[in-house]
């Protein structure tokens, strides 16, 4: 899978590395408002999009386990370019919103010598576009 993309505090982003990723959706998420009438009925108000993000791996080596790591333990919101080569100028401020869930594992089979970490990432955008970005 070939993932392209940054994350971090704006203007200090790293490249996400992409060993042992298997998994990078990217998708927008309609923020509607729903109100009851009075005479029982509903109505729906469109409000825009909101960005999200799923990442997930596999097989994460130390280093990326410690990058994502110093990320979520600054509680802060993050800028996420997800298509850095491509669209560099598409991107998006989320906040990390999934539980920090990575699990430390030792390979079964003896090829794979060294442990390595597998978890994922959920993030969301914190503002609501107007339209889907032209690159989705």
């Amino acid at each position: 899978m070939a993932l392209v993309a940054e994350l971090g505090l704006l203007a200090s982003e790293y490249s996400i590395p992409e060993t042992g990723l298997h998994k990078a959706d990217y998708w927008f998420e309609e923020v509607k408002v729903m109100q009851n009438l009075h005479d029982g009925s509903t109505k729906f108000y469109h409000k825009g999009y909101k960005f999200r993000a799923i990442l997930g791996w596999g097989f994460m080596p130390q280093a990326t386990y410690d990058g994502l790591r110093a990320e979520y333990n600054r509680h802060t919101e993050l800028n996420f370019i997800p298509r850095a080569t491509a669209y560099s100028s598409t991107n998006f401020t989320v906040r990390w919103i999934s539980a920090w869930n990575f699990i430390y594992s030792t390979p079964q089979v003896k090829l794979y010598a060294t442990p390595y970490w597998r978890g994922s990432i959920t993030l969301e955008g914190t503002e609501i576009l107007s339209s889907v970005p032209e690159w989705a």
